[in-house]
């Protein structure tokens, strides 16, 4: 069961920026992109809260593929957090293969 996009755009937290999608049955899943992705996606650094909201929002298809792949295999915790291992494996998988790392191998790194 994908997720599907919300209309609704992502904001600021401590540690990265959330925002909502939906379950095929109407659950809100919140998104978490932790700092630690926005900051290694691109140089320089983002030097503001605006510029962390906006590097998330210029990716936010790619971000909802990774999450909406996370909750198709199984990831439980909420928020979805997106980490960097995440985030480097999709690039390596390509635009064309939708994988995801299991969790065992997600939390080890």
């Amino acid at each position: 069961m994908p997720l599907n996009s919300a209309s609704v755009p992502a904001h600021r937290l401590w540690g990265g920026v959330l925002f909502p999608m939906f379950s095929d049955d109407g659950r809100e899943i919140g998104v978490l992109v932790t700092d630690e992705v926005l900051v290694d996606i691109e140089t320089p650094p983002p030097a503001s809260n605006d510029e962390f909201v906006s590097r998330c929002e210029a990716r936010k298809s790619q971000f909802e593929q990774i999450a909406s792949d996370m909750f198709d295999d199984g990831v439980l915790e909420r928020p979805i957090r997106i980490e960097g291992a995440d985030w480097h494996f999709k690039l390596r998988a390509g635009p064309e293969r939708s994988v995801i790392l299991p969790k065992v191998l997600r939390s080890s790194g």
